[in-house]
């Protein structure tokens, strides 16, 4: 599987946090799928934000609303 750079580089220097759990294959993987596990593992809750929303973890979120 190829991932761009950008992508590698954000998982890389994290530590390949998990951030994502496919409860059909029930597995867990960081952002590049480098890490992978069996099984959902404890998510990274403040990776996952950064990756998702524009805006601090306390403020608002308008990330979904369209444009």
């Amino acid at each position: 599987m190829s991932v761009a750079p950008e992508t590698a580089e954000w998982c890389t220097s994290r530590d390949h946090p998990y951030v994502t759990y496919n409860p059909l294959l029930d597995r867990s993987y960081c952002r590049c799928g480098h890490r992978q596990e069996s099984g959902a593992q404890p998510v990274d809750w403040e990776a996952k934000h950064e990756m998702f929303h524009s805006h601090p973890p306390s403020a608002p979120c308008r990330c979904y609303l369209p444009r």
